[in-house]
This record gives C-alpha cells, sequence and structure tokens, in this order.
C-alpha cells in the first residue's frame, strides 16, 4: 500500500480514499455523466477481480459512498454502480466458479457487509440471465429456463434472508425489484419493495429507474404506467429536487426508445414539464456538462429552439459525445436552429 496526494492511497494497483470521505469531482478524472460512472464502475470492478484477501478498495470505495450526499457532478449517488461494477467484474472473469470463489472470499473478508449480500445476490441474478441469454422468450431452450429460475431464486433467497443487512444499501432495493420481475411475482410484491425503497432511500434514483423499466411496453407495461410512477417520483423528491425527477426519468426513457423514435410522439412527456427538471438539475448540479448537453439534445428533439440555442452557446467547447448519439447530433441540432 502506498501514501498519495492527501489522504488517498494506492492498494491492488488502483487509488482510493479514506472511509467516509467523498472524492470531489475535480480529484482524479471529471466524475461527470456516463463517463464518470463507467470510470468507478471499472475501478470498483477491478477492486474485486483483484482484491483478494482483504478486498481493501472494496471495503473503501462502497464505505465511502454509503451516504447518498457522495454524488457525481451531475448528481448521481456513486452507489449507482455498486451492481454493475460486479456485473462487469463477473463478465470479465469469464469463468462462473472463480468469480463465485471470489465472492464467497469477499464473504469471508467481510462477513457482515452489505456489499457482500449484494455482490453474493447480483452473481446468482447475473449467472441466471446467462443461462437465459439476451434472445426472445421463445429462443430460450427447457434447460435455458431451468437453470434461470433456479439461479434467479438463489439471488431471491440471499437477499430476502439477509435484508436486515443488505438493505442498509439502497442497491437492495433495485436488485429485488429485479429478481421479483424475473420470477414473474405479482405487481403488488413489487410495488411494496419498490415503495419501500423509494420511502427509505428518497434520492436514490436507480430505484426509480429499475421500476421505471419494468413499467415500459417493451416489459408489458404502458406509457400510462411510466408516466404514472413519474408523477408519482416527483412528488417523492420535490423537497430536496425540485422537479429534476421528471427529466431524469424521462430522458432515460428517450434512451431506452429504438433509434427514430421520438419520445414526445411515442409517449406521455410534456416538455414544458421536462424543460423545467432540467432547469431544476442545472440549478442543483450547476457544474454538469452531462446534464447541460442533455438539456440541449432533449431541446433540439421537442424543436425548442430558443432554448436550444441559449444552451448551445453554455455548451462552447464542452461537448459530450454520449449526450448526441440518439436521433439528432449536435452539428444536425445547429444546422436545424442556425446556430452560428
Amino acid at each position: 500500500m502506498a501514501a498519495l496526494n492527501g489522504d488517498a492511497f494506492a492498494a491492488d494497483g488502483v487509488v482510493y480514499y479514506p472511509r467516509g470521505s467523498c472524492i470531489p469531482a475535480q480529484s482524479l478524472v471529471q466524475d461527470d455523466g456516463d463517463t464518470g460512472a463507467s470510470h468507478r464502475g471499472r475501478t470498483l470492478a477491478d477492486a474485486f477481480r483483484f482484491g483478494q484477501p482483504n478486498f481493501v478498495g472494496v471495503e473503501s470505495m462502497v464505505t465511502s459512498w454509503s451516504s447518498l450526499q457522495c454524488k457525481f457532478a451531475d448528481g448521481r449517488p456513486r452507489l449507482i454502480v455498486l451492481l454493475a461494477a460486479f456485473r462487469l467484474a463477473f463478465q470479465d472473469e469469464k469463468d462462473w466458479d472463480a468469480s463465485l470463489a471470489k465472492v464467497n472470499a469477499l464473504k469471508k473478508a467481510f462477513p457482515d457487509a452489505p456489499f457482500s449480500v449484494l455482490a453474493e445476490a447480483q452473481y446468482w441474478a447475473y449467472y441466471a440471465w446467462d443461462a437465459r441469454g439476451s434472445g426472445y422468450a421463445a429462443s430460450v431452450t427447457p434447460d435455458g429456463w431451468r437453470l434461470f429460475k433456479e439461479r434467479m431464486e438463489n439471488a431471491e433467497k440471499v437477499l430476502v434472508g439477509n435484508k436486515a443487512v443488505g438493505s442498509t444499501l439502497p442497491n437492495w432495493y433495485e436488485l429485488m425489484i429485479e429478481v421479483h420481475t424475473a420470477l414473474g411475482h405479482s405487481a403488488d410484491e413489487r410495488n411494496t419493495t419498490f415503495l419501500e425503497g423509494a420511502t427509505r432511500y428518497k434520492t436514490y434514483l436507480q430505484t426509480y429507474i429499475t421500476m421505471r423499466n419494468y413499467l415500459e411496453p417493451k416489459w408489458g407495461g404502458s406509457w400510462k404506467a411510466v408516466d404514472s410512477l413519474v408523477d408519482w417520483s416527483v412528488s417523492n423528491t420535490k423537497d430536496t429536487e425540485g422537479q429534476s425527477m421528471y427529466a431524469r426519468l424521462y430522458k432515460g426513457v428517450y434512451y431506452n426508445l429504438e433509434p427514430g423514435k421520438s419520445i414526445f410522439k411515442e409517449t406521455l412527456v410534456k416538455w414544458p414539464r421536462m424543460k423545467a427538471g432540467f432547469e431544476d438539475l442545472m440549478r442543483l448540479y450547476p457544474e454538469s456538462k452531462a446534464n447541460l448537453n442533455d438539456f440541449a439534445a432533449l431541446a433540439c428533439e421537442a424543436g425548442d429552439k430558443k432554448t436550444f440555442l441559449s444552451l448551445r452557446k453554455k455548451i462552447g467547447k464542452d461537448y459530450i459525445k454520449e449526450s448526441w448519439e440518439k436521433n439528432y447530433s449536435l452539428e444536425l441540432c445547429e444546422a436545424k436552429f442556425g446556430y452560428k
């Protein structure tokens, strides 16, 4: 272990900060948008894969991110990368037995830690999807369905049996919603889990996103159900987040749609409310270039020339590629509205 600047230290080949600290956005990389989330997720995944026997990096990072006030520059809690980091580690390992051995080693090192519970449950859930595959239901073999069910039930047992510990991190609820859906549990059961999580951790975005995803039409839901969820979510968080949850949740719908489909034609979203949501995002997190670019991209999609041109001036050279990879490129929007 080597000391670095300030209280930082290096172990397992990556940089960590001490328990209880939340790394400022400007410290190592620009922790903004998907680039920042991907960087932190990769760092955590590597700490899990290469951190035996004591997994000091995993414990350090997860503990320092446990406060929902520990955020990326765009306002999203750092904890949103936790489950994705475990999935990335399993994917990189390419060996399910080796991955399970690492999960068991993590449990041995931290038997009472919520992240150990979540690592084990995520292992079984991800292993279940490996058996099922990503194709249409009709393409899944009988053995594939059998293994999917067995492994997903293992994930459920881990989550339910260790709820008291696991749910001290909000990620427990997002994974439990996934498991409910995968096993075909009732909507009431899933709704109960969602409401408990959204009440206990009001500003943990991923709980809302996971629920919204499964309410979209491609999962058997409807745009009316999505709109009702968004309305409730805004009401649940408005005391601290204003209208920003409206923009966050419908922005995700925008990215989930097939290329070429317009969110303003396909769904029940209302641009004036989305605009107000983005304005609150910019008020709350003024340093985020990712939010600024997303706002401009949706203004272009909505045909709001005045708002787009104003935002384009603010963007200047701070172009975020990921915000412009759907229906309209930045260049096309500039041409559309005569920006010079």
